[in-house]
Order: structure tokens, then sequence, then C-alpha cells
């Protein structure tokens, strides 16, 4: 394969992948004054709001753009699966031999339930 080739090959890989970025199936809101979508195509998933912010996921790997918001505490996050973050380690309180601080407190695993109980009103 000589250099023509190769650069030829590229340029329609490329444009075969911009094709299938602007192809999908497009999941909108109904205000037509919005600019929110999700894009399902064959090869990527896109969230995007405000035509600015959004999250593409490919198979390599999970892109994002634009500021995020996480709500929740540190008793939301689990870590390996039965534990969570101990919220005393927010305070910036350095452990010592006298009074040691566990990083990790034990989850537990009924409390996704529960919050939705309490939510629904059960």
């Amino acid at each position: 394969m000589d250099l023509k080739e190769y650069l030829d090959k590229q340029m329609t890989e490329i444009e075969t992948n911009e094709k299938s970025m602007t192809t999908g199936k497009i999941v909108a809101s109904d205000n037509p004054e919005t600019t929110a979508f999700i894009r399902a195509a064959k090869d990527r998933l896109e969230f995007i709001v405000d035509g600015k912010v959004g999250m593409v996921i490919t198979k390599d790997g999970v892109f994002t753009q634009g500021s995020w918001q996480h709500n929740g505490t540190p008793l939301d996050d689990k870590k390996l699966g039965m534990f969570t973050e101990n919220p005393a380690d927010m305070l910036f309180i350095p452990p010592t031999m006298v009074t040691p601080l566990p990083r990790f407190l034990p989850a537990n695993p009924l409390a996704p339930f529960i919050k939705l109980k309490r939510m629904l009103g059960i």
C-alpha cells in the first residue's frame, strides 16, 4: 500500500465517521425552542443540553463537556460495594494513634431501598 492509498483510506474512514455522527435516532423535547436532545447512533450515545454541555458515550470511553454538579453526600457513594466514605474525613482532621479515624464505614446494603420507601411514603 502506498501513501496515496493509505491517505485515501484514512479520508474515507473520517468521512464515514462524520456521517455516523450525524445520523441516529434523536429523542427530543416537545418544546421546539430547546436545544437539548439524546441521540442514539450506531457507535455512540449522546446526551446534549443547551447544545454545549453534554456527555458522549463511545467504545473509547465517556467524554464530557461543560460543568457538572454531583448532588450527593459522601454516604451516598459506595466504595468497594459495601463501604462509604467517613463524613468526618471531609473535616480534614488527620487521624492520630490516640484518635484513629477510619477512612471507610460499612454501608447498609438496604439503604437504597429504605430511601425509596421514604420517598414513596410507604
